[in-house]
């Protein structure tokens, strides 16, 4: 698979959650607003997978374009970025950094924050 094969496939991905949010449309303060997460139940479970789908794109095309890199313009750093500042994608690489091994780079200091001492 050439490298914009694969972008393409992470392009999908990602709009999988946007055509999720706009069968939602109150959830997109929590993927794009930076709105704090007061979902509970069901409401909770639908923002964290749509945020999955999304965080695993970001993930995937990162990846991607850090291995084979091209135009800079053309990666999704951007986006990465972006996301380090949405509650939601905080809350979901932070708790599985081993499911999003790029995208967590992007949250690094907050990792690094939560990380325990060492002990003697």
């Amino acid at each position: 698979m050439s490298r914009y094969e694969t972008l393409g496939h992470a392009s999908e991905r990602y709009d999988v959650g946007l055509q999720l949010i706009f069968q939602r449309p109150d959830f997109r303060p929590y993927i794009f607003e930076r709105k704090s997460i007061d979902l509970t139940g069901d409401d909770l479970a639908r923002v964290l997978i749509i945020a999955d789908l999304m965080a695993g794109a970001a993930d995937y095309a990162v990846r991607v374009g850090s291995r084979f890199p091209d135009d800079t313009g053309s990666d999704w750093i951007g986006v990465a970025q972006a996301m380090t500042m949405q509650p939601v994608f905080r809350k979901l690489t932070l708790e599985r950094p081993y499911e999003f091994p790029d995208l967590i780079k992007f949250f690094q200091t907050e990792v690094d924050d939560q990380t325990p001492p060492p002990t003697s």
